[in-house]
């Protein structure tokens, strides 16, 4: 009697995988993407992007930390994961949301109060979902809403198929596959009844379809015996020559218009997915073609502010289009500049202490992306979606 022969093992270890510069980069491209947009620059005419590209990044970096910080048959620790979060996230969000506020005392910029409470408790997205309606110069919330929702799920989640699976990167990949194949027949589903395109676009269920994608690539990375020893790959490698060919097709992809939203949701997301975890292991494996421009230091900075980039420049810009209007180069370039201050200060005054906090004692680590970038209309209107 014969038997099947049993697939080995491959052990999650987990990697601290410490500082990489490219991902910082990756993070100023999907940022600058999204300011380009709402600039409404024609070379950025698909620069809400950005946001595809922040969602993978997210799934990719947060699993990573997840398994790094989390023993092999340990438990994850997720009181240090959410204190971890609520450091890095809640000091720069709630300034934002204060001083939306008394702008809005000021002045009319359409539903920020109500922007402000549905925001706060990180249900935006599901406003937006459901009502189609904006929440002023708040509106941006929704996808900060979502990666909050995903802070909140995927680590139990995690934790329990690290459990079920006895940390076995193959069975693991498998399952989180089959959730990514779920959220993405959810997507075909909702385009196949007619559902309003907003639907989609807000839901966490679907926009898991992209943090799933990140995560695999982390299970994958975290799994020495499928993965290999990350040694860079120069020249003519396979890996050198496809996150090259990644990162080209991102920044062409940031120009291009004219897709319909069935068509963003149904083969966009899983392109830009595909090619933005290309380009991360590219960078991982330290491909000079990748590393060279994502990891100079005007794009490592950048990365570095992404998170306050996103968090200030949307209210700024409403509040400039409101005013005088955002279609010309005077107002555009008051409009950056404006952003460009209140973002170094809330860097350095707003940001930095809590980091300095959350990073005390803690290992040397990838760092997470924080939030995506807003995707609203074009007209950068304080009812955008």
């Amino acid at each position: 009697m014969s038997t099947r022969a049993q697939a080995p093992v491959a052990p999650v270890e987990g990697r601290k995988l410490g500082h990489v510069p490219g991902l910082d980069g990756i993070r100023a491209i999907a940022a600058l993407a999204v300011v380009g947009f709402h600039l409404r620059l024609a070379v950025f005419g698909n620069g809400d992007i950005g946001v595809d590209i922040f969602f993978v990044l997210s799934g990719f970096l947060i699993t990573s930390i997840l398994l790094t910080r989390t023993p092999p048959g340990g438990r994850v620790d997720f009181r240090d994961f959410y204190r971890r979060r609520a450091l890095r996230l809640l000091p720069a969000y709630f300034a934002v949301v204060f001083a939306c506020v008394v702008a809005e005392c000021f002045s009319d910029y359409g539903a920020t109060f109500k922007g402000a409470v549905f925001g706060s408790f990180y249900v935006a997205n599901w406003v937006q979902a459901i009502q189609g309606t904006g929440l002023g110069t708040l509106s941006h919330a929704w996808s900060l809403s979502i990666e909050e929702q995903f802070y909140l799920v995927w680590p139990a989640l995690l934790g329990l198929l690290l459990h079920r699976f006895g940390w076995n990167g193959r069975a693991l990949l498998k399952a989180v596959a089959a959730l990514l194949a779920s959220a993405w027949l959810l997507v075909a589903a909702l385009a196949l009844v007619d559902a309003p395109a907003r639907v989609a676009s807000n839901a966490t269920p679907t926009r898991a379809v992209e943090l799933l994608f990140g995560a695999l690539l982390a299970i994958y990375v975290a799994t020495p015996s499928l993965s290999g020893d990350l040694a860079p790959r120069r020249g003519r490698s396979a890996v050198a020559l496809a996150g090259v060919a990644a990162l080209v097709a991102l920044l062409g992809l940031i120009v291009l218009t004219g897709t319909t939203p069935d068509e963003d949701s149904l083969i966009g997301w899983p392109v830009i997915s595909v090619l933005t975890c290309t380009v991360i292991y590219a960078c991982l494996r330290h491909v000079p073609a990748v590393t060279a421009p994502l990891g100079v230091r005007p794009m490592v900075e950048i990365g570095r502010r992404s998170y306050g980039l996103y968090l200030w420049h949307f209210p700024i810009f409403v509040i400039v289009d409101t005013r005088w209007g955002l279609d010309s180069t005077s107002a555009r370039l008051g409009a950056l500049a404006v952003t460009v201050v209140v973002v170094m200060l809330s860097y350095r005054f707003v940001e930095q202490p809590f980091l300095r906090r959350k990073d005390a004692a803690a290992p040397e680590t990838i760092e997470p992306a924080d939030a995506a970038p807003a995707l609203s209309s074009p007209a950068v209107a304080p009812t955008s979606a």
